[in-house]
């Protein structure tokens, strides 16, 4: 008995063991082990906050206006997606909103504006550094179509009408251009080996819009997931 128990032993030990190696990860093809991967780094949705700083072409003669502009961005990383998943390349399109208000003016005429910039862009960077690595640096150039909505208020008024009793004059007008934006930035992202973690970037876009050229200088910071 003793020997029938150990002569079975004997034959089903190298089976279990071949059952063992094809379970181990490491050891299945390639693209189920990408696929494995590709899994468990989420789904590569982003979000930032941005504050940007806008110089634009200013119709007064100077050399340009300053203003200041705080939005949001959502992207989305396809770079294993569309089958640079070997390389060092990065593929990432995204969506922006950027917003900001002005108000200029004297007693007798103000102008109150509020734009609100939209852009989806692509992003093609190069990765620095290894796949694996928590800590990623990535250069990258962008473009794309953007669209800005302008809404513009004016209120004109008579000071001395004012005083006796006059009524001020307030129009709206509301508008939408087209355009387009393309520029440079670096990329950087802090992650965990699900793919969550941190991402920020610093950013120069310029923006076609309409007959306005606008040069936007961007810091952006927020999560991955």
């Amino acid at each position: 008995m003793i020997r029938a128990a150990l002569l079975l032993f004997a034959l089903a030990a190298p089976i279990g063991a071949a059952a063992l190696e094809g379970a181990i990860p490491g050891d299945a093809p390639p693209r189920e082990r990408r696929s494995a991967d590709r899994a468990s780094r989420g789904v590569g949705l982003s979000v930032e906050g941005i504050l940007a700083g806008l110089y634009e072409d200013d119709p007064q003669g100077s050399p340009f206006v300053r203003r200041t502009a705080w939005g949001l961005r959502v992207g989305w990383n396809l770079t294993e997606r569309v089958g640079l998943e070997d390389t060092r390349l990065t593929f990432q399109p995204e969506l922006q909103w950027t917003s900001r208000s002005d108000s200029e003016g004297t007693t007798a005429l103000v102008v109150e504006s509020r734009l609100d910039s939209f852009y989806l862009g692509a992003r093609l960077g190069f990765r620095l550094g290894e796949a694996a690595s928590a800590f990623r640096v990535v250069p990258y150039v962008a473009a794309g179509p953007a669209a800005t909505w302008n809404h513009v208020r004016v209120e004109v008024a008579d000071p001395a009408g004012l005083k006796d009793g006059a009524e001020r004059i307030d129009a709206r007008v509301d508008s939408l251009q087209w355009g387009a934006g393309y520029g440079a930035g670096v990329g950087a992202a802090w992650l965990s080996s699900d793919g969550e973690g941190i991402t920020g970037r610093l950013e120069l876009l310029r923006f076609h819009r309409g007959y306005l050229e606008e040069l936007a200088l961007t810091l952006g910071l927020g999560v991955a997931f």
